[in-house]
Order: C-alpha cells, then sequence, then structure tokens
C-alpha cells in the first residue's frame, strides 16, 4: 500500500496572504486618492493629508 499524500505545507500558504495582502495595500496607494476624487473631497481637504 503507498503512503497518503501529506496536504502542502502551511508556509507556502502564509508567503501567498502576504503577497496577496501587499498587492492589495499597493494598489490601494495608487487607487485610494483617485476615489477620493471621485467621490468629490478635493480642494485643501484632501492637500492636508499628505
Amino acid at each position: 500500500m503507498s503512503e497518503p499524500q501529506k496536504s502542502e505545507p502551511q508556509n507556502g500558504r502564509g508567503a501567498l496572504f502576504a503577497g496577496g495582502l501587499a498587492a492589495i495595500l499597493a494598489s490601494a496607494c495608487c487607487l485610494g486618492p483617485l476615489v477620493l476624487i471621485a467621490l468629490g473631497f478635493s480642494g485643501a481637504w484632501i492637500g492636508n493629508l499628505t
């Protein structure tokens, strides 16, 4: 009889989660200001954020 296959290690899953989180944060950095401008937040108020 053959041995049952082991499930993949948790290290791969953790790295995948960390990479996905980094990608979301990187895109939020660029898309965040565009969303604020699209919603009408602009002018001096948005200038105080940076």
